[in-house]
This record gives structure tokens, C-alpha cells and sequence, in this order.
């Protein structure tokens, strides 16, 4: 069934990331990630909703981190990303569609090793 479409969205992106300490005594940094892709390819199978004339994905992130011992930190990062595309023309899905969005946003927490 046309419900289970499966859709690939791709691209070539820049970035850049930092972090700054709060604090001199305090062993904790806090910092950000962008992501802006400057091309971008839309592939539905096996129907499709539409004709991709312009497709959009930006990522964010910011994190921070404690410093436990020499070797371990504790991190924890909250992402948003977003994939966006307006679509044009006719697909081969019965009804088409003249854009398409998904959003994810996540909070992950774990603890760095480092070598």
C-alpha cells in the first residue's frame, strides 16, 4: 500500500560548533551545533507525491558537558532538525501533495570517553 512510502531526503551542508566553559572552577561547558544544507534531493518509493522544486534542512543543536574525572565527561544534547519540500506538479500517488515537513527533536544524555 502507498501508506508505506518510503522517502529519502539528502544533501551537501556546512556547519560550525562551539563551546565556551561557564565557568573557571566549574568543570562545566555549555555549547551549540548549526547545520544549513545548501543542496538538497528528495527520492519517494514506490509512489510518489510530487515533483520536488525546493527542498530545505537545517539542524541545531545545543549541548554540555561536566567533567567527571580526566577521562569522562557527562553530556547531554537537545536536537531539533528539519526536512521540508514543496513539491510541484503530479505524482504517481492517487492524490498528490504540495509540500512536505518532518520535524525531530530529541534529548539524549550519556557519558564521554575520552582517549
Amino acid at each position: 500500500p502507498s501508506a508505506y512510502t518510503s522517502i529519502n531526503i539528502s544533501g551537501f551542508g556546512l556547519g560550525f560548533a562551539g563551546s565556551m566553559p561557564v565557568d573557571e572552577k566549574l568543570p562545566l561547558s555549555i555549547g551549540a551545533k548549526f547545520m544549513y544544507y545548501l543542496t538538497g534531493t528528495l527520492q519517494e518509493s514506490p509512489v510518489t507525491s510530487g515533483s520536488s522544486s525546493s527542498i530545505k534542512i537545517s539542524q541545531f543543536s545545543f549541548f554540555s558537558t561536566y567533567r567527571w574525572t580526566d577521562r569522562l565527561n557527562w553530556r547531554g544534547d537537545l536536537n531539533y532538525d528539519l526536512y521540508s519540500a514543496s513539491l510541484s506538479g503530479t505524482g504517481t500517488r492517487a492524490q498528490s501533495a504540495s509540500s512536505l515537513s518532518h520535524t525531530i527533536t530529541n534529548f539524549l544524555f550519556g557519558v564521554e570517553y575520552l582517549f
